[in-house]
């Protein structure tokens, strides 16, 4: 087990006469990323009438968060430093895009990240690509979420969980496989996730891993 790391262009804004502003998704990948996020917390809160401060439920933390997982995922393997700058942006941008017509973004955001909406039913086949991909996202959500850990106390410890578990099973797997050095053992992890996340939401994933290894 690892630490995930986790903590431009603005987004664009075409003004309608003197009306209110109309968004449109960035083109940079990392402020699209963001911008879709932001869509979604402001889906969920403008749904269940939540005020902002109060933690939204943990799949719709999770649907946010996938959106960094995404972005961090488009090349060979997740890059950490993608998904910081992803999350750090959602906070940045939120007023911002939330003060114009952000609605009309919803189909633009499900278009370009498919993931989201995915409920996966199942574990990659691969042993390696399920059991790192298990441990490396606990490891992502246990640490985006950690500020608000007295929300998701009981799940979050369900990952720390399962992290300890997926201890060994790993280490057997590496070794199995012939890759002793760190740095490998490191790509094999970033290749890992950046697989499983493509496959669909955060916490129903991580359902499936608990459900196999916890």
């Amino acid at each position: 087990m690892r630490s995930v790391a986790l903590l431009a262009l603005p987004v664009l804004l075409i003004a309608v006469g003197c009306g209110p502003k109309t968004l449109v998704l960035p083109e940079d990948p990392v402020e699209r990323a963001a911008t879709c996020g932001v869509i979604e917390a402001a889906t969920a809160r403008d749904s269940s009438g939540d005020p902002v401060g109060k933690p939204l439920p943990l799949e719709t933390q999770g649907r946010i968060l996938h959106y960094a997982l995404l972005a961090a995922s488009a090349g060979k393997g997740y890059d950490a430093s993608i998904a910081v700058a992803v999350v750090k942006q959602q906070t940045a941008m939120a007023d911002r895009v939330t003060a114009g017509k952000w609605q009309a973004l919803r189909a633009p955001c499900a278009a370009a990240f498919p993931a989201v909406a995915k409920t996966p039913t199942s574990l990659p086949g691969d042993a390696m690509t399920a059991t790192l991909g298990c441990d490396e996202l606990a490891t992502f959500m246990r640490t985006a979420l950690a500020r608000q850990s007295y929300a998701f106390n009981d799940t979050l410890e369900d990952y720390r969980t399962l992290n300890r578990v997926l201890d060994q099973p790993s280490a057997v797997l590496f070794v199995r496989r012939g890759i002793m050095k760190l740095p490998a053992r490191l790509a094999e992890r970033n290749k890992a996730l950046a697989r499983i996340v493509k496959l669909g939401s955060p916490v129903p994933m991580l359902k499936l891993c608990t459900a196999r290894y916890g």
